[in-house]
């Protein structure tokens, strides 16, 4: 809804003739860099809540689901001191857990 607005709403800035190209165009820019920020805040929420997998062979190491393929998991380690990416393949995973919070 709120994409739809903001779309509306450049719909509307271009088509307005009387408005000058730089101004059109400013107005483009700092709309642009807004999505771009609320885009990234969705998804910083999504992955404070994503679930947790456990690597086979690794005691008590545990990595948040940042994205999954058919064959493969984009996790991150956000535990350790160096924020830590890894690319799991499907037969390497112990088990996937989802953590609930008090607040849902």
């Amino acid at each position: 809804m709120i994409i739809g607005g903001v779309l509306g709403c450049i719909l509307i800035i271009f088509l307005e003739k009387s408005l000058a190209k730089v101004l059109r165009f400013g107005i483009l820019g700092i709309a642009i860099i807004l999505i771009s920020i609320f885009n990234a805040e969705m998804k910083f929420g999504q992955l404070r809540d994503a679930p947790y997998v456990y690597v086979k062979g690794e005691l008590n190491e545990k990595y948040r689901v940042v994205e999954i393929t058919q064959d493969q998991v984009i996790a991150l380690n956000d535990k350790s001191k160096n924020l830590e990416i890894r690319l799991i393949k499907a037969d390497q995973i112990k088990k996937i857990v989802a953590e609930v919070s008090p607040n849902q």
